[in-house]
């Protein structure tokens, strides 16, 4: 495997992450992030014509933290109607005494250092296996050819050479 594409598996794995939700105060928490409100039944029923939906969790953006309230600018699926896959968004706003509980999305650290070693140490294994196979004599004249591997698939990382 050549540089490059050692490069480019690691870039392509650095862009990925796992995120969990971590529970924090209402007068704590960052404008222009992701939280995940979660609101009394009442509130729910009230929020219901315009989420869509009575769960009583709202997913959104937090644009305004006031002491008494929170606006989330909340994604509304199919809004158009029809077939159509336009995602619209609408503001929300929730008193705080309507809150059961407020989470922000945090990039997990560990979670993303497990599946990142998980995906190296499959590809190392891999790449260890059809290395030692090729080396093996396979492909030298007068060999046995039956025991050679045969590509199931083939991606072509060759064009970033």
């Amino acid at each position: 495997m050549g540089w490059k594409r050692i490069v480019l598996l690691a870039a392509l794995v650095s862009t990925g992450g796992c995120y969990e939700y971590r529970t924090v105060r209402p007068g704590d928490a960052v404008l222009e992030t992701r939280v995940r409100a979660t609101v009394s039944p009442e509130k729910a029923a009230e929020l219901e014509p315009v989420l869509r939906n009575v769960t009583p969790t709202v997913t959104g953006k937090l644009i305004e933290r006031t002491p008494d309230h929170l606006m989330l600018e909340v994604p509304i699926y199919g809004a158009g109607g029809g077939v159509s896959n336009e995602v619209l968004h609408n503001r929300v706003e929730v008193d705080v005494g309507d809150l059961v509980s407020l989470e922000t999305r945090t990039l997990s650290t560990w979670r993303t250092v497990v599946a990142v070693g998980a995906l190296v140490a499959a590809t190392s294994g891999t790449w260890l296996v059809l290395s030692a196979n090729n080396q093996s004599g396979a492909d030298k004249p007068g060999s046995n050819t039956n025991n050679a591997l045969i590509p199931i698939f083939r991606i072509p990382l060759g064009i970033f050479r």
